[in-house]
């Protein structure tokens, strides 16, 4: 085409090709000694939602929900089959333990391999549910969360068995995540996180104050930061005790947090869905970010990539690698996760005993609340000086379900969910 152009506009074009391959170069200098500030497309599949993003020995790892599990060997610039249809299509999670790979689906189970990610099989033995969400290990063993509740393997897949949860016939059997953490391993479900994997085989479950699903958890030193979906972010340093860490949640426009990610000093990179909501070091990464918004997350050769609901994967980076200090970590932290006030037994099948703390003189009263709204009773309205204090009821009329226990001190207002089961 450029052969019958007129001279004069050859040299033109010649002129604004020579203008845009020095640009080009100059952009690749700069993005190699400053890092890329906008988030770019890698060479991935589109059309399918990345339902997980993994970096596995030097590869990084996507599963695309109805095409299946690929991987990347150079930083996104190509992707390939991994599974040959064997998986089901429907990848949600992998993991590396042992000597084998482990892939969860969402309507196929488990699938383990030996050669790395070159052929599969079924390890599905025991497993209650083929709805697998999500994947974990500790030690010598497996789980796998899944609709009806989570299963554990001591033989590396070859049969499962039910852990036994609290409540199993509770409304909080769906395992949405899963992290092994300080020897334990948490399972996040709706409203409710259960806390257990030591050798006696007890479990405990942990009432959260949000009735959301926990998406996704990650640990940062000894605290572990938990994802809801819609309340916002959670924070706790004991597993036992949840706070919201409203500094982290007030800089996120929407509070549906569908990932959580390491950037490369230790820090927590936060992606919530929709568009402008990678949020990472008090800003948000929002050049050129695509506009529904990431699914996942992970950090890649210190590069931190995002999975999308249809575009494909795209990557930012890489990060600056700072040395990780208290002020840039001063948004993950929590002053004090002491509770205001806990509530015990919760799950409580009769009576159960509210204990609170005052810091200064002022007027203490504590409610109770049907899920609906309803006011059911107070339990405490008082003055009261600095110290602890416990109020006990009983729950003997109450009918089996949720409700909501509302305490106001100080001028503000807290509220803890109180479960009647019997």
């Amino acid at each position: 085409m450029y052969l019958k152009t007129a001279p004069n506009r050859f040299f033109t074009l010649l002129s604004a090709s020579r203008y845009a391959a020095i640009s080009l170069l100059f952009f690749i200098l700069y993005a190699s000694a400053f890092g890329q500030e906008a988030w770019q497309p890698t060479k991935s599949p589109t059309g399918y939602d990345v339902l997980f993003l993994s970096s596995q020995d030097k590869a990084l790892w996507a599963g695309f929900g109805g095409l299946g599990l690929f991987y990347s060997p150079d930083e996104g610039q190509t992707w390939i089959e991994r599974g040959d249809s064997v998986v089901n299509p429907f990848p949600t999670a992998l993991l590396a333990h042992g000597k084998f790979l482990y892939a969860s689906t969402l309507f196929g189970g488990v699938y383990r391999s030996a050669d790395a990610g070159l052929t599969w099989s079924a390890v599905n033995k025991g497993l209650g549910s083929l709805h697998v969400l999500c994947l974990a290990s500790l030690d010598k063993s497996l789980y796998a969360g899944t609709s009806q509740g989570l299963f554990t393997s001591e033989d590396s897949g070859e049969s499962w068995v039910k852990a036994p949860l609290p409540y199993p016939h509770g409304p909080h059997q769906i395992i949405f995540s899963l992290l092994a953490h300080d020897k334990q391993i948490l399972a996040g479900s709706s409203g409710a996180v259960y806390v257990g994997g030591s050798k006696n085989g007890e479990w405990s479950q942990i009432i959260l104050p949000t009735l959301l699903m926990i998406q996704t958890m990650l640990p940062l030193g000894k605290t572990v930061l938990m994802g809801s979906s819609g309340d916002g972010i959670f924070l706790s340093q004991d597993t036992k005790v949840w706070a919201k860490n409203e500094t982290l949640n007030a800089a996120l426009a929407n509070q549906n947090i569908s990932a959580l990610a390491y950037g490369p000093d230790s820090t927590a990179a936060t992606a919530s869905a929709g568009e402008n909501a990678v949020y990472y070091k008090d800003k948000y990464l929002n050049e050129a970010l695509p506009r529904e918004g990431f699914r996942s997350l992970a950090l890649h050769e210190k590069t931190l990539y995002g999975g999308t609901y249809s575009k494909g994967v795209w990557k930012y980076g890489p990060l600056p690698k700072e040395k990780a200090t208290a002020a840039s970590l001063g948004q993950l932290e929590v002053p004090s996760l002491k509770p205001v006030y806990t509530i015990f037994p919760n799950p409580s099948p009769q009576q159960f005993a509210v204990e609170y703390l005052v810091q200064t003189m002022g007027r203490v009263r504590i409610e109770l609340f049907s899920s609906k709204g309803e006011k059911l009773f107070t339990l405490a309205d008082q003055v009261q000086g600095p110290g602890a204090y416990s109020v006990e009821a009983a729950a003997g009329k109450l009918p089996p379900g949720a409700y909501f226990c509302v305490l106001q001190l100080d001028g503000k207002i807290f509220f803890e969910r109180l479960v009647i089961a019997r």
